[in-house]
């Protein structure tokens, strides 16, 4: 199976310790045996989808962070296009969203 050095059984056991969780307590939150987050962590067995998606929940980051292949915890991309529908709004509507979005764009938490 995978070496528990790198992907999910690294990620795991790191993201498991910065929680300051045991095993047991977190194969509660998830719903599996405590053995089942065991192997994940040696690599013995990997987690199935709705495992996964539980972990991601639990611990705020995505598929790819959790199997390894980004350093990045959350990563949202996106569309190519985006687009607002800014006639749902009223003017005082449209001057707050403006408001934000220029607050956000000048965050450098929120830009890079």
């Amino acid at each position: 199976m995978k070496n528990a050095k790198t992907g999910i059984p690294a990620r795991l056991k790191q993201l498991r310790r910065e929680k300051d969780i045991t095993q047991t307590e977190l194969a509660a939150v998830i719903g599996v045996g405590r053995a089942a987050v065991a192997n994940w962590e040696t690599g013995v067995r990997l987690p199935k989808n709705d495992a996964v998606t539980a972990l991601c929940k639990f611990f705020d980051v995505t598929p790819d962070y959790l199997y390894g292949r980004v350093d990045a915890r959350n990563v949202v991309i996106a569309p190519p296009v985006f687009r607002l529908d800014l006639s749902k709004l009223n003017y005082d509507g449209q001057k707050t969203l403006y408001t934000f979005y220029t607050f956000l764009t000048t965050q450098k938490e929120f830009t890079e």
